[in-house]
C-alpha cells in the first residue's frame, strides 16, 4: 500500500518500503490504503493532523527537519529503541520507511527485491552516476553486474589489500603526528578512502591525505557532489529539476561544474586506459602477474576484456558509482 521516498543513510538502518515486519510495537503493519493521496497523507501526518490506517509507529521529526541535522543517525538510533526495528518518519509531502529487522532487509533486499524500486534514490544519484549500479534500471542492472563481478577475482583483491595498507600505514602515520590535536575521524576516513579507491579503481592519485593535494579541485568536487546528493534526500521541494535552476541558484551552478569536472577527469583516465588497451580473455585477465605490471586498477581489467563495451559514458557511470 506505500509508495515512500526514501533516501539512504550510512548505518545499519534501510529506509525502503516493506510488505511486513516484526517490531516492538505489538500492532501489526495493516494493509488497507489511505483514502488521502500519498503526498497529502504524508504532509498531514507530519503536522501530527492526520493518522493514516497502516499502524506503523511514526516517530516525532519536531528536531529531523528537511535540513539534514549533523546527529540525524543517532536520532534514527535513538527511533529504533523507542519504535522498534520499523518505523515511519514524514518530511513534509516524503515518507520514510526506516527497516533495521535482518529478516525484513533480506526480504526486501534479496528475496523479493525485484519488488521494490529504488525511487528517489535513483532520482538522486542519476544525474551523478548515470546509468551506474546504484542508480540503473534492473535489466541495465543486471547486465554491467555480470560484466564487473569477473573483475573482483582473487588475485586482483590480494593486490587491492597491498594497496589498503600502503595507504593505511601512511593515515597511522599522520594520525600519529596530530595525536595532540582535536582530529575529526570522519573527514579523515574520507580522505583515505578516496586516496585508496582511485588508486585501486582507476591507478589515479587523489592525494587527499596529503598536504600538498595533487588535484584539490577534483577532491573537492567529488566530496560537494556526495554532499549535494545527501542534501537533496532530504529536502522537501526537488527545484533542481526546474529549467534554468542554475541561473537563479548558486548552488546548483556548483553542482553542474563540479559534475562536468569530475566526468572530464574520468573521461581522460578512460581515454587513457583505452589508448593501452591488451585485450585479453577474462580468464587470462585473471591470471596476470600484478608484480609485474603498473597498473593494476579495476578500470585497467575491465577496458582489457575482449569485446567489452568500452563507451566512454557507460565506464564512466559505472567507475563512478565505484
Amino acid at each position: 500500500p506505500f509508495n515512500p521516498l526514501y533516501p539512504t543513510y550510512s548505518s545499519r538502518h534501510f529506509t525502503l518500503p516493506i510488505v511486513s515486519c516484526t517490531h516492538h510495537n505489538s500492532t501489526e503493519p495493516s494493509s488497507l490504503i489511505s483514502p488521502l493521496p500519498l503526498w497529502l497523507s504524508n504532509f498531514l501526518q507530519s503536522l501530527n493532523l492526520y493518522t493514516p490506517p497502516d499502524n506503523i509507529p511514526h516517530a516525532s521529526t519536531t528536531s529531523l527537519t528537511s535540513i539534514r541535522p549533523d546527529n540525524y543517525l543517532e536520532q534514527l538510533q535513538q527511533y529504533s529503541t523507542e519504535y522498534g526495528t520499523l518505523f515511519k518518519v514524514t518530511l513534509g509531502p516524503k515518507a520514510f520507511l526506516i527497516v533495521s529487522d535482518p529478516v525484513s532487509v533480506k526480504h526486501i533486499l534479496s528475496t523479493n527485491s525485484s519488488l521494490y524500486d529504488k525511487g528517489i534514490l535513483r532520482e538522486i544519484l542519476q544525474p551523478i552516476m548515470g546509468q551506474g549500479l546504484i542508480p540503473a534500471e534492473y535489466t541495465i542492472w543486471k547486465e554491467r553486474r555480470r560484466v564487473l563481478v569477473p573483475a573482483f577475482h582473487k588475485r586482483w583483491l590480494n593486490e587491492t589489500l597491498k594497496v589498503f595498507t600502503v595507504y593505511s600505514q601512511k593515515w597511522i602515520n599522520q594520525l600519529e603526528q596530530q595525536s595532540q590535536h582535536e582530529i575529526d575521524m570522519q573527514q579523515q576516513f574520507s580522505r583515505v578512502s578516496l586516496d585508496i579507491i582511485g588508486k585501486t579503481v582507476f591507478n589515479y592519485e587523489f592525494g587527499s591525505m596529503s598536504d600538498e593535494n595533487t588535484d584539490v579541485k577534483v577532491i573537492h568536487a567529488v566530496y560537494a557532489l556526495l554532499q549535494e546528493a545527501e542534501f537533496r534526500s532530504f529536502f522537501l521541494i526537488p527545484y533542481w529539476k526546474l529549467p534554468f535552476v542554475e541561473v537563479f541558484s548558486q548552488r546548483q551552478r556548483e553542482f553542474k561544474s563540479n559534475l562536468k569536472l569530475l566526468k572530464d577527469t574520468l573521461d581522460k583516465l578512460i581515454l587513457n586506459a583505452v589508448e593501452y588497451r591488451d585485450e585479453q580473455d577474462i580468464e587470462d585477465l585473471k591470471m596476470r602477474n600484478y608484480d609485474m605490471i603498473q597498473d593494476a586498477s579495476l578500470l585497467r581489467f575491465l577496458v582489457d576484456v575482449r569485446g567489452a563495451d568500452i563507451s566512454t559514458q557507460q565506464l564512466r557511470d559505472d567507475l563512478t558509482t565505484l
